[in-house]
């Protein structure tokens, strides 16, 4: 399968899409087009004609439905460097509390029934939990800082410390694990390709993805893909685009980043689809350089500099569109959703684009700030929260989706 867990199969696709197109009412184009390139299932959607109306976009409840964190009288609630959290089979949480070195448990109803403490000395920086994985009732796997997973029984006692294989003609450090785990219960990690020493100006950095198995060995690689953008020697490359990655049933959702499209890359790189929506990238302008600059001049001399002015004005140099995703993920039913790229922080709601299985652009979902999201089920939305006053929590919120039963065949 080649879709989340629950999914339905990619067969008929082509079929269904212009099937739905064509009783679409008539517009100077239509809402979806899809095509065959070489072997490559592409899905080009109208970004002006989403298939949700006004009455039957998803949205997410208010309030959430259960709330972990940010309980200051409860010290077995305290979150503090929350970098993860997850759903539990029976519906409670599990966040990988990295500034706090230990991974807490709670219940279906937010109540604290564990802690795994994981590092003891607070001046100790490696080790600390980054990833959570509770891949069944009585399996959980946490990834560690400094490159180990801690495999743990049902009743989360240690079974066994791995340490991750490095894989040579990558960058000496540590690797980074990425979404969520495969059906079959192995990991996404990316590394980092050195870049050619004689290599000059603008660049995009490289990344391998590869998929590991919970004994820490890499079982095989998607290949090499675009990363960051940087400009090698002196300046620094602001709005540069970035690529991110999500974690399907047996294959990666793949986001340039740099275009308003995902890919879903099989084993050893092979494209099989790509979702593409047409809209224009978001130039950047003026006022967004003038921003920037006022921003970043107040940092330098809060930290020192003297001819902070000058720094940015000489080592920084602006991309001239924003890049279009901020993060990716699949949920559990195989839709995928792309954050829109944000690059200040106002106190307005994030949008999400979502695409359904088959690759129809259905509209956008608002999420509220700042809730950075760890997982989407088929009815919830599970994310980490913090008020920059040192208040952290991880919600779960419904996850509404009107005329949904109807639309289904």
């Amino acid at each position: 399968m080649l879709t989340r867990r629950g999914a339905r199969p990619i067969g008929g696709v082509v079929a269904a899409l212009l099937v739905l197109a064509a009783c679409e009412p008539r517009t100077t184009r239509e809402a979806v087009v899809v095509r065959d390139s070489a072997g490559v299932t592409i899905v080009d959607s109208d970004g002006s004609q989403p298939a949700w109306t006004a009455e039957t976009t998803w949205r997410l409840s208010r309030p959430p439905t259960i709330q972990v964190g940010n309980q200051p009288y409860d010290p077995s609630q305290r979150i503090f460097g929350a970098e993860h959290a997850r759903r539990t089979t029976d519906g409670g949480i599990v966040v990988a509390n990295r500034g706090l070195g230990d991974v807490r448990l709670f219940d279906a109803g937010g109540y604290h029934i564990n802690t795994i403490r994981i590092v003891v000395d607070p001046t100790i920086t490696t080790g600390r939990p980054r990833r959570v994985y509770p891949m069944s009732p009585d399996s959980l796997v946490i990834y560690l800082g400094g490159g180990q997973l801690s495999l743990r029984d049902a009743q989360y006692q240690l079974l066994q410390r791995v340490p991750v294989e490095q894989p040579e003609g990558l960058e000496a450090g540590e690797m980074d694990p990425a979404g969520d785990y495969f059906a079959d219960k192995t990991l996404l990690f990316t590394g980092r390709l050195p870049l050619d020493p004689s290599l000059t100006g603008l660049q995009r950095t490289r990344m391998r993805l590869m998929r590991y198995g919970i004994d820490g060995r890499m079982i095989e690689s998607f290949g090499d893909f675009d990363a960051d953008t940087e400009i090698v020697g002196e300046q620094i490359y602001v709005w540069g685009p970035s690529a991110h990655v999500a974690v399907a049933d047996s294959t990666i959702w793949y986001a340039p980043g740099d275009r308003w499209e995902v890919r879903e890359i099989a084993s050893g790189g092979r494209v099989l689809r790509i979702f593409r929506i047409d809209r224009p990238m978001d130039q950047v302008t003026g006022a967004d350089h003038s921003a920037f600059r006022v921003g970043a001049v107040r940092q330098l001399r809060e930290a020192g500099e003297e001819n902070a002015e000058a720094i940015v004005d000489s080592s920084y140099t602006h991309a001239e569109t924003f890049p279009a995703w901020s993060q990716i993920l699949v949920d559990e039913v195989g839709n995928v959703w792309a954050r829109a790229y944000r690059w200040f922080e106002m106190g307005a709601d994030y949008l999400w684009t979502v695409f359904d299985r088959e690759g129809r652009y259905l509209g956008e979902v608002v999420i509220p700030y700042p809730l950075t999201v760890h997982e989407i089920g088929e009815d919830y939305v599970l994310g980490h929260m913090s008020d920059g006053r040192g208040g952290e929590a991880v919600y779960i919120y419904g996850l509404e989706k009107p005329g949904a039963d109807a639309a289904e065949p």
